[in-house]
């Protein structure tokens, strides 16, 4: 017989990219990952958005997509704050590593 183990994905999300589209609204998309790096289905991707406190800090919130969406608008960010914005997407078993960060500031 034939046994399929799934595991949590090796590889991350490529091509991640953030467009500001309104004073306090950026979309950020990327490309699937591919079948090769994910250790079986993607059921779900997850974007952390970081910005700067201050004496070092950092603050982040963590974002789910709906499904397998490679698309994700995050809303009611605070305005002239630069993110740093990563990826990362998730089997049945957990999430695989974040993808490396992309910075975007919103108006």
């Amino acid at each position: 017989s034939f046994e399929l183990y799934i595991q949590v994905p090796c590889g991350v999300p490529s091509n991640v990219v953030a467009i500001t589209i309104a004073p306090t609204s950026i979309n950020v998309s990327w490309d699937q990952l591919l079948n090769t790096s994910s250790d079986g289905a993607i059921i779900a991707y997850e974007v952390r958005y970081s910005w700067p406190l201050g004496n070092g800090q950092s603050g982040s919130i963590y974002v789910n997509t709906s499904g397998a969406s490679n698309q994700l608008v995050l809303n009611r960010l605070q305005e002239c704050v630069q993110y740093n914005i990563s990826v990362r997407a998730y089997t049945s078993q957990g999430p695989g590593p974040f993808s490396g960060g992309v910075l975007d500031s919103s108006f």
